[in-house]
C-alpha cells in the first residue's frame, strides 16, 4: 500500500540557513506518527513543509489528500466565538454534531468569545477547527503545550478517537512522550535536522529523548 504522506531525502530552512538536512520518512493511512527529539531538532520545520508554508531546496514530498495543520501554541481569534472561530474555514453555517461529541464543553460555550475562555479550551477550538476541514493527515505541533494533566489526558483521548472511529491519519510533534505512546502506531527521532532511528515498537519510549 502506497504511503499517504511520503518524505525522500528533503532539504528545508529559513533565510538560506538550513534545518532539515536529508530527512526521510513515512505515514500510511490511519497511523498516528510522532516527531520526536530535543528542540532545534527540526520537528516543526518539517510540519510546515509538509504543509507548504516552507520550500524544500531538495528532495521529495508526496501526500495523498487534503492536510491541515495546528500550530504549536494557542491559535484562536480571541474577539470571535467559538462558533465563528471553528466555522471559519467551514462551507457549512452549523457546527456538526461530531465536533460536539468530541468536544463536549464547546456544545455550552458556543456563543461565548474564544478570548473569554481558558487555555485548554482554545486548544479545543484549534483541534475542532481542524477537524471540520475533515483532513486526510492531520498535522499537530504540540497538542499538550501549556496544558494540565487533566487536559492533556482529554486531548490524548480525543486523538485517539480520531484514529479508532473516524480512520484519521496523524502526524504529531510532543514533548509529552509517556503519554503519548499510549495512543503511537510509530515514531521517528530527528536529531540536527536528519532522522536518528524509526521506532516501531512504542511501548519502550522514554521521556529523556526529547
Amino acid at each position: 500500500m502506497k504511503p499517504i504522506l511520503s518524505i525522500s531525502n528533503i532539504h528545508a530552512g529559513y533565510n538560506d540557513k538550513p534545518i532539515l538536512e536529508g530527512v526521510t520518512l513515512h505515514v500510511n493511512k490511519g497511523e498516528v506518527v510522532a516527531l520526536l527529539g530535543h528542540n532545534g531538532a527540526g520537528k516543526t520545520t518539517l510540519l510546515k513543509t509538509i504543509y507548504g508554508l516552507i520550500t524544500p531546496t531538495q528532495g521529495k514530498l508526496e501526500t495523498n489528500g487534503k492536510v491541515v495543520y495546528v500550530p504549536q501554541g494557542i491559535r484562536v481569534f480571541p474577539n470571535l466565538t467559538v462558533k465563528e472561530n471553528i466555522l471559519i474555514v467551514a462551507d457549512t453555517k452549523v457546527i456538526p454534531e461530531h465536533i460536539f461529541e468530541l468536544f463536549p464543553v464547546l456544545k455550552h460555550k458556543e456563543h461565548s468569545h474564544a478570548g473569554n475562555l481558558s487555555g485548554g479550551e482554545q486548544q479545543m477550538v484549534a483541534l475542532a477547527r481542524a477537524i471540520i476541514q475533515t483532513p486526510d493527515i492531520l498535522l499537530l505541533d504540540e497538542p499538550s503545550l501549556g496544558l494540565s494533566p487533566k487536559l492533556v489526558k482529554e486531548v490524548f483521548e480525543i486523538l485517539e478517537v480520531l484514529r479508532e472511529k473516524y480512520n484519521y491519519t496523524i502526524l504529531v510533534v510532543e514533548h509529552n512522550v509517556l503519554s503519548l505512546s499510549k495512543i503511537l502506531d510509530r515514531a521517528y527521532i530527528l536529531e540536527k535536522g536528519k532522522v536518528k532511528k524509526e521506532i516501531d515498537d512504542v511501548s519502550h519510549l522514554s521521556q529523556d529523548i526529547v
